[in-house]
Protein backbone atom coordinates (compact mmCIF):
# COMPACT_ATOMS: atom_id res chain seq x y z
CA UNK A 1 0.00 0.00 0.00
CA UNK A 2 1.32 3.48 -0.91
CA UNK A 3 2.07 5.78 2.02
CA UNK A 4 1.52 9.49 1.15
CA UNK A 5 3.66 10.61 4.07
CA UNK A 6 6.71 8.57 3.08
CA UNK A 7 9.97 10.38 2.31
CA UNK A 8 11.00 10.70 -1.36
CA UNK A 9 13.18 8.02 -2.79
CA UNK A 10 16.83 9.18 -2.50
CA UNK A 11 17.56 7.64 -5.90
CA UNK A 12 15.16 10.09 -7.56
CA UNK A 13 17.03 13.30 -8.60
CA UNK A 14 15.57 16.58 -7.34
CA UNK A 15 13.68 18.74 -9.80
CA UNK A 16 15.72 21.57 -11.34
CA UNK A 17 13.81 24.77 -10.82
CA UNK A 18 16.06 27.38 -12.51
CA UNK A 19 18.13 25.92 -15.32
CA UNK A 20 18.72 29.23 -17.16
CA UNK A 21 21.13 31.11 -14.90
CA UNK A 22 23.74 28.42 -14.20
CA UNK A 23 23.85 27.16 -17.79
CA UNK A 24 23.86 30.47 -19.72
CA UNK A 25 26.76 32.32 -18.07
CA UNK A 26 29.70 29.97 -18.71
CA UNK A 27 28.93 29.49 -22.43
CA UNK A 28 28.83 33.31 -22.88
CA UNK A 29 32.28 33.70 -21.35
CA UNK A 30 33.59 30.81 -23.37
CA UNK A 31 32.29 32.31 -26.61
CA UNK A 32 33.91 35.66 -25.82
CA UNK A 33 37.24 34.02 -25.10
CA UNK A 34 37.09 31.94 -28.24
CA UNK A 35 36.29 35.04 -30.34
CA UNK A 36 39.30 36.93 -28.98
CA UNK A 37 41.51 33.91 -29.52
CA UNK A 38 40.26 33.48 -33.07
CA UNK A 39 40.86 37.17 -33.81
CA UNK A 40 44.39 36.91 -32.44
CA UNK A 41 45.04 33.86 -34.59
CA UNK A 42 43.69 35.64 -37.69
CA UNK A 43 45.86 38.72 -37.10
CA UNK A 44 48.92 36.56 -36.52
CA UNK A 45 48.25 34.62 -39.70
CA UNK A 46 47.74 37.83 -41.70
CA UNK A 47 50.96 39.30 -40.29
CA UNK A 48 52.91 36.18 -41.21
CA UNK A 49 51.70 36.45 -44.81
CA UNK A 50 53.25 39.92 -45.20
CA UNK A 51 56.69 40.07 -46.72
CA UNK A 52 59.58 41.36 -44.65
CA UNK A 53 59.56 44.86 -46.14
CA UNK A 54 55.83 45.25 -45.49
CA UNK A 55 56.26 44.13 -41.89
CA UNK A 56 59.03 46.65 -41.33
CA UNK A 57 57.03 49.44 -42.96
CA UNK A 58 53.98 48.65 -40.85
CA UNK A 59 56.08 48.53 -37.68
CA UNK A 60 57.71 51.91 -38.43
CA UNK A 61 54.26 53.37 -39.18
CA UNK A 62 52.89 52.14 -35.86
CA UNK A 63 55.94 53.59 -34.08
CA UNK A 64 55.47 57.03 -35.66
CA UNK A 65 51.73 56.94 -34.95
CA UNK A 66 52.27 55.95 -31.31
CA UNK A 67 54.95 58.59 -30.67
CA UNK A 68 52.66 61.27 -32.08
CA UNK A 69 49.79 60.12 -29.86
CA UNK A 70 52.00 60.09 -26.77
CA UNK A 71 53.15 63.64 -27.46
CA UNK A 72 49.63 65.05 -27.73
CA UNK A 73 48.73 65.20 -24.00
CA UNK A 74 52.25 66.42 -23.20
CA UNK A 75 51.91 69.44 -25.47
CA UNK A 76 54.90 68.48 -27.59
CA UNK A 77 53.08 69.17 -30.84
CA UNK A 78 51.81 72.71 -30.35
CA UNK A 79 49.83 72.45 -33.58
CA UNK A 80 46.78 70.32 -34.30
CA UNK A 81 47.57 70.48 -38.02
CA UNK A 82 51.04 69.04 -37.50
CA UNK A 83 49.77 66.17 -35.34
CA UNK A 84 46.86 65.33 -37.63
CA UNK A 85 48.99 65.32 -40.78
CA UNK A 86 51.65 63.06 -39.21
CA UNK A 87 48.97 60.73 -37.82
CA UNK A 88 47.27 60.53 -41.22
CA UNK A 89 50.56 59.93 -43.04
CA UNK A 90 51.69 57.15 -40.69
CA UNK A 91 48.24 55.54 -40.81
CA UNK A 92 48.30 55.64 -44.61
CA UNK A 93 51.64 53.85 -44.80
CA UNK A 94 50.47 51.23 -42.28
CA UNK A 95 47.29 50.53 -44.25
CA UNK A 96 49.20 50.41 -47.54
CA UNK A 97 51.71 47.94 -46.10
CA UNK A 98 48.98 45.74 -44.57
CA UNK A 99 46.74 45.56 -47.63
CA UNK A 100 49.47 45.74 -50.25
CA UNK A 101 48.96 42.13 -51.26
CA UNK A 102 45.27 42.61 -52.03
CA UNK A 103 44.30 42.28 -55.69
CA UNK A 104 41.90 45.23 -55.38
CA UNK A 105 44.70 47.47 -54.12
CA UNK A 106 47.08 46.40 -56.89
CA UNK A 107 44.56 47.51 -59.52
CA UNK A 108 44.37 51.09 -58.20
CA UNK A 109 45.30 53.79 -60.75
CA UNK A 110 47.84 55.16 -58.27
CA UNK A 111 50.60 52.60 -57.64
CA UNK A 112 50.85 51.51 -54.02
CA UNK A 113 54.58 52.39 -53.75
CA UNK A 114 53.68 55.95 -54.77
CA UNK A 115 51.11 56.17 -51.96
CA UNK A 116 53.62 54.84 -49.46
CA UNK A 117 56.34 57.21 -50.67
CA UNK A 118 54.08 60.27 -50.55
CA UNK A 119 52.86 59.60 -47.02
CA UNK A 120 56.34 58.71 -45.75
CA UNK A 121 57.93 61.77 -47.38
CA UNK A 122 55.41 64.12 -45.77
CA UNK A 123 55.88 62.53 -42.34
CA UNK A 124 59.68 62.65 -42.60
CA UNK A 125 59.81 66.30 -43.70
CA UNK A 126 57.48 67.48 -40.95
CA UNK A 127 59.21 65.43 -38.25
CA UNK A 128 62.72 66.57 -39.18
CA UNK A 129 61.72 70.23 -39.38
CA UNK A 130 60.01 69.91 -36.01
CA UNK A 131 63.40 68.95 -34.56
CA UNK A 132 64.92 71.98 -36.33
CA UNK A 133 62.32 74.21 -34.71
CA UNK A 134 63.04 72.83 -31.23
CA UNK A 135 66.83 72.98 -31.60
CA UNK A 136 66.71 76.67 -32.52
CA UNK A 137 64.47 77.39 -29.54
CA UNK A 138 66.35 75.52 -26.82
CA UNK A 139 66.52 78.60 -24.58
CA UNK A 140 62.76 78.34 -24.01
CA UNK A 141 62.03 74.65 -24.73
CA UNK A 142 58.39 75.09 -23.78
CA UNK A 143 57.06 72.27 -25.99
CA UNK A 144 57.15 69.49 -23.41
CA UNK A 145 60.63 70.26 -22.09
CA UNK A 146 63.30 67.59 -22.37
CA UNK A 147 60.62 64.92 -22.83
CA UNK A 148 59.31 66.87 -25.78
CA UNK A 149 62.77 67.04 -27.35
CA UNK A 150 63.24 63.29 -26.90
CA UNK A 151 59.84 62.56 -28.46
CA UNK A 152 60.52 64.90 -31.37
CA UNK A 153 63.85 63.21 -32.10
CA UNK A 154 62.23 59.76 -31.77
CA UNK A 155 59.50 60.79 -34.21
CA UNK A 156 62.10 62.07 -36.68
CA UNK A 157 64.00 58.77 -36.49
CA UNK A 158 60.81 56.74 -37.00
CA UNK A 159 59.68 58.95 -39.90
CA UNK A 160 63.06 58.82 -41.67
CA UNK A 161 63.07 55.04 -41.25
CA UNK A 162 59.58 55.06 -42.73
CA UNK A 163 60.86 56.98 -45.76
CA UNK A 164 63.86 54.69 -46.26
CA UNK A 165 61.64 51.60 -46.09
CA UNK A 166 59.12 53.13 -48.51
CA UNK A 167 61.83 53.87 -51.09
CA UNK A 168 62.86 50.19 -50.98
CA UNK A 169 59.41 48.97 -51.96
CA UNK A 170 59.37 50.06 -55.59
CA UNK A 171 59.20 53.86 -55.55
CA UNK A 172 62.48 55.35 -56.78
CA UNK A 173 62.13 59.09 -56.18
CA UNK A 174 65.72 59.89 -57.08
CA UNK A 175 65.44 57.87 -60.28
CA UNK A 176 62.15 59.56 -61.18
CA UNK A 177 63.80 62.96 -60.84
CA UNK A 178 67.01 62.04 -62.68
CA UNK A 179 65.19 60.29 -65.54
CA UNK A 180 62.32 62.78 -65.57
CA UNK A 181 61.76 65.59 -68.03
CA UNK A 182 62.76 69.21 -67.50
CA UNK A 183 59.51 70.03 -65.73
CA UNK A 184 60.11 67.28 -63.17
CA UNK A 185 63.57 68.62 -62.38
CA UNK A 186 62.20 72.15 -62.03
CA UNK A 187 59.52 70.95 -59.60
CA UNK A 188 62.13 69.07 -57.54
CA UNK A 189 64.27 72.20 -57.36
CA UNK A 190 61.20 74.13 -56.24
CA UNK A 191 60.53 71.69 -53.40
CA UNK A 192 64.15 72.00 -52.27
CA UNK A 193 63.78 75.79 -52.11
CA UNK A 194 60.55 75.44 -50.13
CA UNK A 195 62.25 73.17 -47.58
CA UNK A 196 65.27 75.47 -47.27
CA UNK A 197 63.01 78.49 -46.91
CA UNK A 198 60.99 76.96 -44.10
CA UNK A 199 64.08 75.63 -42.36
CA UNK A 200 65.38 79.20 -42.33
CA UNK A 201 62.04 80.55 -41.12
CA UNK A 202 61.93 78.09 -38.23
CA UNK A 203 65.50 78.94 -37.25
CA UNK A 204 64.72 82.62 -36.60
CA UNK A 205 61.88 81.73 -34.18
CA UNK A 206 59.25 83.94 -35.81
CA UNK A 207 57.43 80.90 -37.17
CA UNK A 208 56.42 77.48 -35.88
CA UNK A 209 55.44 74.15 -37.36
CA UNK A 210 51.85 75.17 -36.71
CA UNK A 211 52.19 77.58 -39.64
CA UNK A 212 54.52 75.40 -41.70
CA UNK A 213 52.83 71.97 -41.51
CA UNK A 214 50.02 72.47 -44.03
CA UNK A 215 51.98 74.28 -46.78
CA UNK A 216 54.86 71.83 -46.45
CA UNK A 217 52.52 68.84 -46.81
CA UNK A 218 50.67 70.40 -49.75
CA UNK A 219 53.78 71.42 -51.70
CA UNK A 220 55.51 68.10 -51.00
CA UNK A 221 52.56 66.20 -52.44
CA UNK A 222 52.44 68.61 -55.39
CA UNK A 223 56.09 68.06 -56.30
CA UNK A 224 55.81 64.30 -55.78
CA UNK A 225 52.75 64.18 -58.03
CA UNK A 226 54.74 65.85 -60.80
CA UNK A 227 57.65 63.43 -60.34
CA UNK A 228 55.45 60.31 -60.19
CA UNK A 229 53.05 61.42 -62.95
CA UNK A 230 54.30 58.93 -65.58
CA UNK A 231 53.40 56.02 -63.26
CA UNK A 232 49.82 57.18 -62.60
CA UNK A 233 47.06 56.29 -65.03
CA UNK A 234 44.71 59.18 -65.83
CA UNK A 235 42.94 60.65 -68.88
CA UNK A 236 44.81 63.94 -68.43
CA UNK A 237 48.47 64.58 -67.57
CA UNK A 238 48.82 63.98 -63.83
CA UNK A 239 51.58 66.59 -63.68
CA UNK A 240 48.89 69.21 -64.19
CA UNK A 241 47.17 67.86 -61.09
CA UNK A 242 50.42 68.45 -59.24
CA UNK A 243 50.50 72.01 -60.55
CA UNK A 244 46.91 72.53 -59.35
CA UNK A 245 47.85 71.28 -55.88
CA UNK A 246 50.76 73.73 -55.88
CA UNK A 247 48.36 76.55 -56.76
CA UNK A 248 46.59 75.84 -53.48
CA UNK A 249 50.00 76.05 -51.84
CA UNK A 250 50.49 79.44 -53.50
CA UNK A 251 47.31 80.67 -51.80
CA UNK A 252 48.84 79.65 -48.49
CA UNK A 253 51.99 81.56 -49.46
CA UNK A 254 49.96 84.74 -49.94
CA UNK A 255 48.42 84.29 -46.51
CA UNK A 256 51.85 83.92 -44.93
CA UNK A 257 53.10 87.04 -46.67
CA UNK A 258 50.16 88.90 -45.13
CA UNK A 259 51.08 87.48 -41.72
CA UNK A 260 54.69 88.57 -42.19
CA UNK A 261 53.65 92.09 -43.17
CA UNK A 262 51.36 92.33 -40.16
CA UNK A 263 54.13 91.04 -37.90
CA UNK A 264 56.51 93.75 -39.11
CA UNK A 265 53.89 96.46 -38.78
CA UNK A 266 52.64 95.66 -35.29
CA UNK A 267 55.15 93.57 -33.29
CA UNK A 268 58.79 93.59 -34.43
CA UNK A 269 61.01 95.52 -36.76
CA UNK A 270 61.92 93.21 -39.62
CA UNK A 271 65.37 93.14 -41.16
CA UNK A 272 66.03 92.21 -44.80
CA UNK A 273 67.35 88.82 -43.67
CA UNK A 274 63.93 88.02 -42.21
CA UNK A 275 62.54 87.90 -45.74
CA UNK A 276 65.06 85.41 -47.11
CA UNK A 277 63.16 82.34 -46.03
CA UNK A 278 59.94 83.63 -47.52
CA UNK A 279 61.65 84.50 -50.78
CA UNK A 280 62.88 80.90 -51.09
CA UNK A 281 59.46 79.60 -50.07
CA UNK A 282 57.73 81.76 -52.68
CA UNK A 283 60.21 81.02 -55.48
CA UNK A 284 60.01 77.30 -54.76
CA UNK A 285 56.23 77.31 -54.96
CA UNK A 286 56.36 79.11 -58.30
CA UNK A 287 58.87 76.57 -59.63
CA UNK A 288 56.66 73.64 -58.60
CA UNK A 289 53.74 75.18 -60.49
CA UNK A 290 55.88 75.89 -63.55
CA UNK A 291 57.44 72.42 -63.46
CA UNK A 292 54.03 70.79 -63.29
CA UNK A 293 52.76 72.78 -66.24
CA UNK A 294 55.84 72.03 -68.37
CA UNK A 295 55.86 68.34 -67.48
CA UNK A 296 52.15 68.07 -68.25
CA UNK A 297 52.64 69.65 -71.67
CA UNK A 298 55.30 67.09 -72.56
CA UNK A 299 52.96 64.26 -71.50
CA UNK A 300 49.86 65.63 -73.23
CA UNK A 301 48.97 63.74 -76.42
CA UNK A 302 45.58 65.04 -77.60
CA UNK A 303 43.67 63.19 -80.30
CA UNK A 304 44.30 64.81 -83.65
CA UNK A 305 41.18 65.71 -85.60
CA UNK A 306 41.64 65.80 -89.43
CA UNK A 307 42.05 69.27 -90.86
CA UNK A 308 40.02 70.55 -93.80
CA UNK A 309 42.90 70.00 -96.19
CA UNK A 310 43.50 66.44 -95.13
CA UNK A 311 39.76 65.71 -95.26
CA UNK A 312 39.52 67.05 -98.80
CA UNK A 313 42.56 65.05 -99.93
CA UNK A 314 41.07 61.88 -98.61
Amino acid sequence: MHDDGALPDPATPPEVTDPVLPTSQPPSTERGGSTAAALSVDLTAAWSKLDRSAQLLAAASVAAFTITLVGLPLGVWDSAQFALIVLAASAATAVAAWFGGSAAVRTMPIPLPTVELGAALVAAILAVLKVVEILFDLDELDAGGIVGLVLAVALAIAAVALLVLATRRGADLRGAIVRGDQGTKIAALGLALVLLGWAFNLSISFWTMGQAALPLAVLTLAALTVAEAPRIQAPVPVAWVGAAIAVFGAILVLGHWADLTSLGATQVELDPVDFLGFLGYTAGTALIIAGGVLSGRSQWTPSRAPTDGSAGAS
